[in-house]
């Protein structure tokens, strides 16, 4: 048996969004520019955000940080939840937004 077939890649280990939610981004970890790039469209609307580790952030978007393209990941300000702990944009994963049924 090889390393490979033994180690799935990291976006296999991803979370899946609840039901409910629009998938926007699942695969590699996306620098933090183009995290909040994605993230921004979506203040004020409830979003689930996984990083490569397994953390989740479940919430309403408050404030997504203005970053600029070549900024280093581990300078970038957190994402703000209107109830739920910030959100540090490294290694993000996944990211879905609430799309209720009509």
């Amino acid at each position: 048996m090889t390393s490979q077939s033994s180690n799935p890649p990291d976006n296999a280990q991803a979370p899946m969004p609840p039901e409910g939610y629009k998938l926007v981004h699942q695969g590699l970890a996306l620098p933090c520019y183009y995290a909040a790039e994605m993230l921004r469209p979506y203040v004020g609307r409830t979003v689930w955000v996984a990083d490569s580790g397994g953390r989740v952030r479940c919430g309403e978007l408050a404030e997504v940080p203005w970053l600029k393209e070549d900024q280093k990941d581990d300078s970038a300000a957190p994402v703000k939840f209107a109830d739920e702990k910030p959100l540090y944009l490294r290694q993000i994963v996944c990211i879905a937004v609430y799309q209720p049924r009509r």
